[in-house]
C-alpha cells in the first residue's frame, strides 16, 4: 500500500466504507490492511471502518487490537434508520479517544416509557 500520504501527515483521519466483515473469505482486503496498520506513522492516525456484512450492530473501538482503529458495523436493510457520523478532525490525534474523533448518531426513535 502507498503510505506517502500518511507518512507525511497529510491525513488527519481515515474513513473506510465497505460491506465485508473481516473473515478468511475476505483476506485479500483485510490482510494487506492489517499489514498497513503496522507501518510507521500509521498508528497515530485515527481510522474508522464502517461495514454491514453481518447485519447486526457492533461498535469496536480497538478493531484488529489497534487503539487507533474503530469499526462500526450497521444492521443494514430497513431495520433501522440511517447512521449519521460526524468527523471532528480537530480532535484527530493519538491523544483523543476515537469516540471524540468519530461521533455517531444511530438516529433511533425515542421510545416512550410507561
Amino acid at each position: 500500500m502507498n503510505t506517502k500520504i500518511l507518512s507525511d501527515q497529510e491525513a488527519d483521519s481515515v474513513v473506510i466504507f465497505g460491506h465485508a466483515d473481516p473473515k478468511k473469505d475476505h483476506s485479500d482486503f483485510f490482510d494487506p490492511l492489517s499489514d498497513f496498520m503496522e507501518e510507521e506513522g500509521v498508528s497515530d492516525i485515527p481510522f474508522l471502518y464502517v461495514n454491514g456484512d453481518k447485519h447486526k450492530w457492533d461498535y469496536d473501538e480497538k478493531f484488529y487490537s489497534r487503539p487507533n482503529f474503530l469499526r462500526i458495523q450497521v444492521e443494514g436493510g430497513t431495520r433501522e434508520p440511517p447512521l449519521q457520523i460526524t468527523l471532528d478532525n480537530d480532535a484527530a490525534s493519538n491523544t483523543k479517544p476515537l469516540s471524540e474523533v468519530f461521533v455517531y448518531d444511530r438516529m433511533l426513535p425515542l421510545t416512550s416509557i410507561g
